[in-house]
Formats: structure tokens, C-alpha cells, sequence
């Protein structure tokens, strides 16, 4: 069964932002993930997003996200 990608987005967001329970990082982002950030390429999968997403947390403790999904495809994983 496919499942939204927007709906994954908007979970992985109220979980890991909104609630701030980055040991669900597991559950959005690949063991080899490569965060982009500020011009940046950060190789290291899971624990450079629980570090990054850590940071940005600690500096806008009050951070809230908007999601807006302009296009969205079925995709099938699996």
C-alpha cells in the first residue's frame, strides 16, 4: 500500500520537531542520509540529523514548522 508522502512529511514533522523526539529519527531518514544545510553537505546519517535537528531544537526551543505541499506523486515503496 503507498503512502503519502505528505502525510510522512507532516508525521515526521509533528514528531521530531513539534514534540522534539529525535529517537524517531530511525523512523524518516535512511542510515545514510546526508543533511544539506547552510550550503553543507553533512555525511553521517542518522547521527548527524539527531545532531543537527538537536541544534536547531536548542536555539528555537519555541520552532514551529508550516507544511505546504505544492505537488505531490504517488510513489511506491517497497
Amino acid at each position: 500500500m503507498a503512502q503519502s508522502l505528505a502525510l510522512l512529511i507532516r508525521g515526521a514533522n509533528a514528531v521530531l520537531i513539534a514534540d522534539g523526539n529525535l529517537d524517531a529519527i530511525e523512523r524518516f531518514f535512511s542510515p545514510e542520509y546526508v543533511v544539506n544545510i547552510t550550503g553543507q553537505r553533512l555525511a553521517g546519517g542518522h547521527d548527524i540529523v539527531r545532531k543537527v535537528l538537536g541544534s536547531i531544537l536548542k536555539s528555537f526551543p519555541d520552532i514551529q514548522v508550516e507544511i505546504n505541499v505544492l505537488l505531490e506523486e504517488t510513489v511506491l515503496l517497497g
